[in-house]
């Protein structure tokens, strides 16, 4: 296991162990600003920097000179007067210079504007030439346009980055839907595109757009196929998007099953499944449990917008359900907080502001 992976077990395991329901969940943000960041942090500098984890895995170096290109798994990058190849696994740190665009949108994201930032970044993208570093916009923009609401552009930015690099390391971005609200009739035709394409995670981007269209069927069988995939991520994903369409009648041995291959998936990739399983879990009357898979993604995954917004309204309405008043009228704010200018943020300010004109009432344990 990664120490990366081990670490956020652990945190998920002490979360477990020593709050009491009501407190783990109003903590929920404390624990995510524990964790936020990605792998590679960037600061604007006249020259790349590459932090580097030597093989003993004890130190770094530092590497300075000029990234040539970054795809798949190793980075190319130009310094003591030779070009040298740095594995994925090795680099710990970046830092290069960006366009002004990109250290505004870096601010406004800080501030929870995420339409300002999506601006900012798109005008990034225009004035950056570099390949590599163009993808890491990519990657960030899909997950800014699947927060705000704007699928197909989310789609197209993921296009950007997966056309150009097949084996990108920022796969995870991939922009699939994990509820069961019907798909736009404006978007089945761009879906049934993307389900069609030669490019294996597009057809499942695709496919997991059609679920929820009068495409299903063909949808459905589109990921019975990619379930099979050689490539671990796409077989992973596909199954977990299958199970959107049987959360509502799965069994307690099935259950087992996802669990187990949930905890299988790189970290990355869990966000989403936990979304579904914890949809399953409250079907069967095990609502605590459902809680705490939602609140995984805002904990653990909170660079998964979507996924985190979604757990968070998940988690905060069952609570609210199950009479746990106090503890909901947190999460909401949390959610009110986080997600401002958002569908989620948006339901979040309607609760709170319901709650303000609700004569006070005994609170839930």
């Amino acid at each position: 296991m990664a120490v990366s992976d081990r670490r956020h077990t652990d945190l998920a395991a002490h979360a477990r162990r020593w709050f009491p329901i009501a407190a783990r969940f109003a903590a929920t943000i404390l624990f995510a600003a524990a964790v936020a960041g990605g792998t590679w942090q960037t600061y604007a500098i006249s020259q790349d920097r590459v932090v580097v984890l030597l093989s003993d895995n004890s130190r770094t170096v530092v590497r300075e000179g000029t990234i040539i290109d970054w795809k798949g798994g190793e980075m190319r990058m130009e310094y003591n007067g030779q070009i040298n190849t740095i594995k994925n696994d090795r680099i710990v740190q970046i830092q290069t210079v960006w366009p002004p665009d990109y250290s505004l949108a870096e601010e406004l994201l800080k501030q929870r504007k995420f339409a300002e930032a999506r601006v900012a970044l798109q005008n990034a993208i225009a004035s950056e030439s570099r390949g590599w570093a163009l993808r890491m916009l990519y990657a960030q923009q899909t997950r800014l346009c699947d927060v705000l609401g704007d699928r197909r552009q989310s789609a197209e930015m993921f296009m950007s980055l997966i056309q150009d690099d097949p084996d990108t390391r920022d796969f995870a971005t991939i922009p699939l839907p994990w509820d069961l609200a019907p798909l736009e009739t404006e978007l089945i035709d761009f879906g049934k595109k993307l389900q069609n394409s030669s490019v294996v995670p597009l057809q499942l981007l695709g496919a997991s757009w059609l679920v929820t269209s009068p495409e299903r069927a063909a949808a459905i069988k589109t990921l019975e196929l990619l379930s099979r995939d050689l490539d671990s991520r796409i077989a992973h994903l596909a199954s977990a998007q299958l199970w959107r369409t049987k959360a509502q009648e799965v069994d307690a041995i099935q259950l087992g099953r996802w669990e187990r291959q949930i905890d299988r998936m790189p970290r990355e990739l869990r966000a989403g499944p936990l979304l579904v399983l914890g949809q399953a879990q409250l079907r069967l009357g095990k609502a605590e449990d459902a809680v705490l898979s939602w609140l995984q993604a805002p904990i653990l995954h909170e660079e998964n917008l979507v996924a985190a917004a979604s757990g968070l309204q998940l988690a905060a309405a069952t609570l609210q359900n199950n009479g746990q008043s106090a503890q909901a009228r947190r999460l909401w704010q949390e959610l009110n907080d986080r997600f401002p200018g958002t569908r989620w943020g948006d339901l979040a300010r309607s609760e709170l502001e319901r709650w303000r004109a609700t004569p006070s009432k005994p609170q839930g344990p």
